[in-house]
This record gives structure tokens, C-alpha cells and sequence, in this order.
């Protein structure tokens, strides 16, 4: 039923990402005016200007629960379901109380000796942050990376994915 769901959501988003593709390679100039081409900085002030403090603020609450390994910080920012992935182990779509447990788990078991995110892109449809958790396991420092992917739903941002690598 879920991936039913699923299924037909991806092919609406599928449907709406190709028809504003559509839109714009066939949209005709307005006025018949050529405009100057921007230089590739000025489209890099452009995107640093349209980052997203909300998403960014979710962003800092994820990161301080992950460095204090307490997924309730951030748990009730997660969708309907969340697409968790924990290295080999499990990878599947989870409702936010089965993600919370199995992230809390997790957590418990590697517990951090640092983490932060090294990249967060706040200004994209979807944003998404990434970093490099560091654990002792067995008396030896290990690190995974952590990619979390966040969408916009009723005019919130939700977590709607979590990946341990």
C-alpha cells in the first residue's frame, strides 16, 4: 500500500519535473529583448542568496542530535515516512516512530566522538546536508558519512531521508 503510494507520487513528480523542464526550453523571449548572459559568479551570488534559513535552522537542530546521539531532537521534524539506510544492514522506508528507533539504536551503539556537517545546500528544491561521523568501536576510531534529505510539505521542511554509509 505505502510503496503503491509511493509509486504513484514519484510518477507525479516525474510528470511536473518534465513538464517545467518543457516549459522552459520552449518558452519564447519576452519583447523580443536579448539579455546579457550572467557570468558564473553572478549566478553563484544568486544561488548563496536564496539559501533557506528554516531549512538551515532544521539543519543545526539535526546536527546537534546526532552529536549528542538523540534522535528526539529532531525526530519530529520526520515525514509520514522516512527512507532510513544504515550501511549494509537495513534500507527501507520506515514511519517516523520506526525510524526514530532504529536511528536511536544506532546511536547507542556508536556513540559520537564528533561530527558536523561539511556540506549543507540549503538553497536546492530539496535540500540536503552531509558530514563524517566519528565513532570508537572496539577501541578504534571509525567514521561514517550521514546524508539527510529534507523536503518541503505544508509549508514545513520534513525529514524524508536518512542515510548512514
Amino acid at each position: 500500500m505505502i510503496r503503491d503510494t509511493i509509486d504513484h507520487m514519484m510518477r507525479w513528480i516525474f510528470f511536473i519535473l518534465i513538464i517545467s523542464i518543457a516549459t522552459e526550453v520552449f518558452a519564447q523571449p519576452q519583447s523580443g529583448l536579448s539579455q546579457k548572459p550572467r557570468q558564473p559568479e553572478q549566478i553563484q551570488k544568486k544561488a548563496e542568496s536564496m539559501a533557506n534559513p528554516e531549512a538551515e535552522a532544521l539543519f543545526k537542530i539535526i546536527e546537534n542530535g546526532i552529536q549528542h546521539g538523540s534522535v528526539s531532537e529532531f525526530s519530529r521534524f520526520f515525514g509520514s515516512i522516512v527512507y532510513v539506510t544504515l550501511l549494509s544492514h537495513e534500507s527501507d522506508y520506515f514511519s517516523p516512530n520506526q525510524a526514530e528507533g532504529i536511528l536511536s539504536n544506532y546511536f547507542s551503539t556508536h556513540k559520537s566522538a564528533s561530527f558536523s556537517f561539511s556540506r549543507v545546500k540549503s538553497h536546492v528544491r530539496s535540500p540536503y546536508a552531509t558530514g563524517r561521523y566519528v565513532f570508537i568501536e572496539k577501541g578504534k576510531q571509525e567514521s561514517v558519512q550521514i546524508y539527510v534529505l529534507l523536503n518541503l510539505h505544508e509549508n514545513k521542511w520534513i525529514i524524508t531521508q536518512f542515510n548512514i554509509y
